[in-house]
């Protein structure tokens, strides 16, 4: 999604869901309500998938399990996806994050 020029990046939920559905060989928010329409029959758009992954939208519970089934998520891949729908980031990331920062100096 083009904002002024630039391409907006994922939302942190909107990364993993991307990476899950990847890992699948299915790309794209079209793509990816296509495969929860047809598997699961929950009723969702390729638009209201694009803007949960862009972060513009929070997607409701009920997409959340329709996703699970669909791609058909292990145990470990929907705690981490309960985990970054509910807190909004796994503690390793944030972990990662801090240490590629440095240590902060105080004068």
């Amino acid at each position: 999604m083009k904002s002024g020029g630039r391409l907006k990046p994922y939302s942190e939920l909107g990364k993993l869901l991307d990476s899950l559905a990847r890992r699948r060989h299915v790309r794209g928010p079209y793509n990816i309500a296509w495969r929860v329409r047809e598997t699961t029959g929950y009723k969702v758009s390729g638009q209201t998938v694009s803007k949960c992954l862009y972060g513009q939208s929070l997607p409701r519970r009920m997409f959340i399990e329709a996703f699970c089934d669909a791609f058909e998520l292990t145990q470990q891949e929907r705690s981490e996806l309960a985990w970054t729908y509910t807190y909004g980031d796994l503690p390793e990331v944030k972990a990662r994050r801090k240490e590629r920062k440095g240590p902060t100096i105080i004068l």
